[in-house]
């Protein structure tokens, strides 16, 4: 009979029992009052007649008692239930204080897991599961244009679009133009930078000034002269002076340079004010215009895809001949937030989840070999009446114990390792958390859940030895006393086939987490040793432009820049300094032109891609980009000469193998002009750029923007030479200001940041992973030795040699960790797919990481074999036999 039927059948017979009760206390009522009445005269009939009327309903009456007695025996058990549990707690307690060596273990095993997975969680939560700090964040979305086959379409002017017949689609729209402001401190000038943005801007995101006020409506107006201002920059500009709010300050815009230079602040946005750009240091009026909305609030009950069909059905009419691919698509803010970083993220909390498994694992085999040698206390327990379930329910009572301690231990750490780190994880990530720090930090709410999910895993593995213990009773049983034959209970207790599966599982997750930090170490690697191209060390880059009211055309831009870039190599501690746009790392770039050779095609598109910079003569010396072949750019490339230009090797040689490329002439995007190349320089290479883009250069005096990046080479430490540049630049002209001013390393290391961070977690919890795989298997094969001593005696004794002995032994060991090694191939490939997008210059099956993973592997499972194998070859054939 199956356990659920003879729990119904129990439940069966209870129910009719408790029911023939009743009846009988009826009939034996209903007996005597007719026997008394049958005393005063009355016929039995009479009298029996006469009773059932007293009496009345007696139906009703039986289902009343019915009820009243199941309602009191739910009442016992449930004060029975919660008795036993109290004395089981209790006595938990009892026996793990007995052993406190074990409770210590086990609790920090369990807890320092757990810890790891809430901070994960923690980091996983802040940016993937809650919601942003606006209201309604589910229905904001972004706006983009759709990647089309041709990677140079026919862009239509999405500005030219009547945006006002998507209000059946949008409840609010959100527009901005981000710009540069060059911003007058009270001491120092600085190019800060900023956005113009509509109405919705505010009341869309749910967001107002901590001081002062937002926009009124009329200032929205094309001569409009109020801003606010950023917590950070009001801080960093105005030593946090409320008396700002009315006053005037001169600032001047890049985008916008006929707009007034002298504008009223109204507001301060607070602290922890956040938005998915970073352009709102400084916050103005957009003027009332044909703009186009990048974000933008859907109508209550309108879903993501439904609003894409209806947006493209009443715009696309506007936008005349375009690609026939081309369409516009909304996707979730949150989920274009966190696009890039949400595989590592995964792969964090993923890695994490397995470490939490493992620890359980651990601590469910220690628990099971605790239970083994409680063998005696249990089996005595059962000749004086304990049953099955009892017993089940008294070790899992144990488990929940230690458990809730370690699911209160590794909420204590986890809160405190996301205090310690909170500032750092944004950086490492490379992206901002939503809504700030604070956000990070876990709720009550969380700490609950992490608390509750720590004990139901440590409760789950902790089933393992009360199963093992059901197995001892019924083999107990089956020997016809309590106190029999404890061998035979110790083998059932050891329950070898938990005991490997433990082992086996533990293995199998350990490599898939050694495979994911194995892979992301060699991307490290290789991120470490290949080379940039140029040299990143020792150099600083500062932001700036020249304002075009002052700086009006290409004659006064490159008059500016020659003045800058002397008065800034003057500066003692500049060994040398140039100009560029973008930057080397392109953290701010105009899309990749194409680049045909004299002859060619006529369309744009048709000759390869390259990244265009425009520089200065000095920009290849301060980078220390390598000459192949011509010259670089001097004073001589100026407005009156020949255009010219310069490109790296690796165009040179897609547009002439096995020519020499100097002397050829190119034409660059869609200009008409013909460019002599007049030199040839090394490749510059992206950090993690899985394609790179071949460059050429054009000379800034040839072609000025007023947008600058300076880059000075220091003869000393770079961090001092800050001050020093943007001091340099007021003498040349205070009304200009640099900002943003950083070492160029710094950048570089910031770009792989998000890389070395997973690596060195992935690190951490494949080592832990690995400590507790090889612990586990060093325990099981301790047992295997105590339980088989007489069989190892009696091989001994018949003549069986050391290596013999030794390789019993070690087979247990080689089929457990072949058993996971086979297991965690599957699940390391399942792993490695999800970090595929974080991986560069390895593939996600790259076989000299699994081959070192194996070797790993397989020399820890003999390190941990080593006791175990010497015990048993130290085992005495005439000791085993006196002590039996």
């Amino acid at each position: 009979m199956s356990s659920r039927r003879y729990r119904r059948w129990l439940r069966l017979r209870l129910t009719r029992a408790r029911a023939a009760d009743v009846d009988d206390e009826f009939q034996f009522h209903l007996a005597m009052r007719a026997r008394e009445l049958e005393t005063r005269g009355h016929s039995p009939e009479r009298a029996r007649e006469i009773a059932l009327t007293e009496f009345g309903d007696i139906d009703d009456a039986r289902r009343f008692c019915r009820a009243e007695d199941e309602a009191r025996m739910r009442e016992y058990r449930k004060t029975l239930w919660v008795d036993n549990m109290r004395q089981d707690a209790l006595l938990a307690i009892r026996m793990l204080r007995r052993q406190p060596a074990f409770a210590l273990s086990t609790v920090l095993t369990l807890g320092i897991a757990i810890a790891l997975a809430a901070a994960a969680y923690g980091v996983v939560h802040a940016y993937l599961v809650r919601a942003l700090p606006y209201p309604d964040a589910d229905r904001l979305v972004m706006v983009r244009p759709a990647p089309t086959r041709d990677p140079f379409p026919n862009m239509p002017r999405l500005q030219d679009v009547n945006w006002r017949i998507a209000d059946s689609v949008f409840a609010e729209v959100i527009a901005w133009d981000l710009d540069a402001f060059t911003i007058a401190g009270a001491d120092r000038t600085e190019s800060v930078r900023g956005a113009w943005v509509s109405p919705g801007y505010f009341s869309a995101l749910g967001v107002r000034p901590a001081l002062g006020r937002a926009f009124a409506p009329s200032e929205f107006a094309p001569n409009s002269s109020v801003v606010i201002l950023s917590d950070g920059l009001w801080s960093r500009h105005y030593n946090r002076d409320p008396s700002l709010i009315g006053r005037s300050i001169r600032l001047q815009s890049l985008d916008n340079p006929t707009r007034a230079e002298v504008a009223t602040v109204v507001g301060v946005m607070p602290p922890d004010a956040w938005h998915i750009n970073p352009f709102t240091e400084v916050l103005r009026p957009l003027a009332p215009g044909p703009h186009f909305p990048p974000m933008a609030r859907l109508r209550p009950g309108m879903s993501i895809d439904e609003a894409e069909r209806r947006l493209n059905a009443v715009a696309l009419p506007q936008l005349g001949k375009v690609d026939p691919n081309y369409r516009l698509s909304l996707a979730g803010v949150q989920d274009e937030y966190t696009f890039r970083i949400r595989p590592a993220l995964v792969a964090l909390m993923g890695g994490a989840l397995f470490l939490l498994l493992i620890a359980g694992a651990s601590v469910a085999g220690a628990q099971t070999a605790r239970a083994a040698t409680r063998r005696a206390e249990i089996q005595l327990r059962i000749a004086l009446g304990a049953s099955p379930a009892r017993i089940t329910m008294q070790l899992l009572t144990e488990s929940l114990v230690v458990a809730l301690a370690a699911g209160l231990t590794g909420a204590t750490i986890g809160s405190a390792v996301l205090t310690t780190v909170g500032n750092v994880v944004g950086t490492q990530l490379g992206a901002a958390i939503p809504g700030g720090v604070d956000r990070l930090a876990l709720s009550p709410t969380l700490i609950a859940l992490v608390v509750g999910t720590g004990t139901l895993i440590g409760a789950a593995f902790g089933l393992i030895p009360a199963l093992v213990v059901t197995r001892v009773v019924s083999v107990a049983q089956n020997l016809g006393g309590a106190l029999g034959s404890q061998k035979g209970a110790a083998r059932s207790l050891a329950s070898p086939v938990l005991r490997r599966g433990l082992i086996v599982a533990q293995v199998a997750f350990t490599m898939m987490l050694l495979a994911g930090a194995g892979l992301m170490a060699r991307t490290i690697l290789t991120i470490a040793t290949t080379s940039l191209g140029f040299n990143d060390q020792h150099v600083v880059k500062g932001d700036m432009f020249l304002p075009p009211t002052r700086y009006t055309d290409a004659a006064a831009q490159r008059a500016g820049a020659e003045r800058l870039l002397a008065g800034i190599a003057e500066t003692p501690g500049v060994r040398g300094v140039a100009v560029s746009f973008p930057d080397p790392l392109r953290t701010f770039t105009l899309n990749d032109v194409r680049v045909r050779a004299e002859g060619g095609a006529a369309r744009t598109d048709s000759g390869p891609p390259a990244a265009q910079y425009i520089v200065t003569p000095g920009y290849f010396d301060v980078l220390d980009i390598p000459l192949r072949d011509g010259r670089v750019f001097g004073a001589q490339d100026d407005s009156e000469a020949l255009p010219v230009v310069i490109v790296s090797e690796r165009l040179a040689r897609e547009l002439w193998p096995g020519q020499a490329a100097v002397g050829q002439q190119v034409r660059v995007g869609s200009d008409s002009m013909l460019r002599t190349i007049v030199g040839v320089v090394g490749e510059m290479h992206q950090p993690v750029e899985s394609t790179p883009t071949p460059e050429i250069y054009v000379p800034f005096a040839q072609d000025p923007i007023p947008l600058l990046f300076v880059l000075a080479r220091a003869t000393g430490d770079p961090a001092e030479l800050g001050p020093a540049l943007q001091r340099a630049v007021a003498r040349v002209d205070d009304r200009l200001g640099l900002g943003n001013v950083r070492r160029l390393s710094e950048m570089t290391e910031h770009a792989t940041s998000r890389h070395r961070a997973l690596a060195t977690v992935l690190s951490l919890f494949a080592l832990l992973a690995l400590g507790l795989a090889m612990l586990g298997l060093y325990a099981s094969l301790t047992y295997v030795v105590a339980q088989r001593r007489r069989e190892i005696a009696v091989r001994v004794a018949v003549g069986a040699s050391v290596w013999d002995i030794r390789a019993l032994v070690a087979r247990e060991g080689v089929a457990l960790v072949a058993g996971g090694l086979a297991l965690g191939v599957a699940l390391s490939l399942a792993l490695t797919r999800l970090l595929a997008s974080q991986l560069y210059g390895v593939t996600p099956t790259d076989p000299s990481t699994f081959g070192a993973i194996v070797v790993v592997l397989g020399t820890s499972a003999v390190v941990a074999s080593l006791v175990p194998v010497r015990q048993a070859t130290r085992v005495q054939p005439a000791e085993i036999m006196r002590s039996e």
